[in-house]
């Protein structure tokens, strides 16, 4: 009797797993698997030192990550043209997810923007959790300082602080943002994968996805560029000079381009 129930409750999952959707379901895991190596090493060992580095030049290197500086070490060394340089990578990665935009349109008609949804909630949360990443690696490297010298060596009090790392206030709340973001995200995903019929569905998703990023970092060197060229302009008034000629030019250009997309 109890095997009887126990393959009863199995029934179900066996029976999904045999239909159409179940196969699809299962076709789509597996290529994400397969996938998945690849796309580790890449991160690890191609795109995240880049991102790193970056994240790492917006503070000031000694007192790291508390100190946050913005451009700062940018402008000392290319001058009031880090401004330009910042503005015109942002517009890149707007022109190029607007390319991308076009194509998809071109390709498949508005019926691929049904997955934009989980494309977005994919972007997002790789963006927080990148952000999420980055935030808690310095706390996680400064671990083995962080032991009282009279555990030194000791591994219980390495392991202590280790995983104190992800208790600092701003890792824990970008925590709380990531977790919830990487939930829906999976789930809405899988969801829209599983119901839609278009072949071509995983290459909208993947689209969209890489879509968001570019306009999420976008968003963020203009965010940075403006504080910068803010602090700038407030260091200018209080010393009675003039704001660089280069931050006039980017303000400038910045207003032209955003001044074009409203009307196109």
């Amino acid at each position: 009797m109890n095997q009887k129930n126990r393959l009863d409750l199995r029934d179900p999952f066996q029976k999904f797993s045999t239909t159409r959707r179940g196969r699809i379901l299962r076709e789509h895991l597996t290529a994400y698997l397969f996938i998945l190596p690849a796309g580790l090493i890449i991160f690890v060992f191609g795109l995240f030192p880049v991102a790193f580095a970056f994240f790492v030049s917006l503070h000031d290197w000694q007192r790291f990550p508390e100190e946050y500086e913005g451009l700062a070490n940018y402008t000392r060394a290319l001058g009031d043209f880090a401004y330009v340089l910042f503005v015109g990578l942002a517009l890149g990665a707007i022109l190029y997810a607007a390319v991308q935009i076009v194509r998809i349109t071109r390709q498949a008609g508005w019926r691929a923007w049904r997955f934009a949804l989980p494309g977005a909630l994919n972007a997002g949360a790789i963006a927080a959790l990148t952000y999420w990443f980055f935030l808690a690696l310095p706390y996680i490297l400064e671990a083995p300082r962080r032991v009282p010298r009279g555990r030194a060596g000791s591994r219980e009090a390495f392991l202590d602080e280790f995983f104190a790392s992800f208790s600092f206030p701003a890792v824990s709340d970008a925590a709380a943002i990531l977790l919830p973001l990487l939930i829906v995200s999976l789930l809405v995903s899988v969801l829209f994968l599983s119901l839609s019929r278009d072949k071509d569905r995983t290459n909208h998703v993947l689209r969209f996805t890489l879509i968001g990023l570019l306009l999420i970092a976008a968003a963020g060197l203009i965010n940075v560029t403006a504080e910068a060229i803010d602090a700038a302009a407030k260091a200018a008034r209080a010393s009675g000079d003039d704001l660089p000629l280069w931050s006039y030019l980017t303000l400038i250009g910045a207003g032209g381009a955003a001044g074009r997309g409203v009307c196109a």
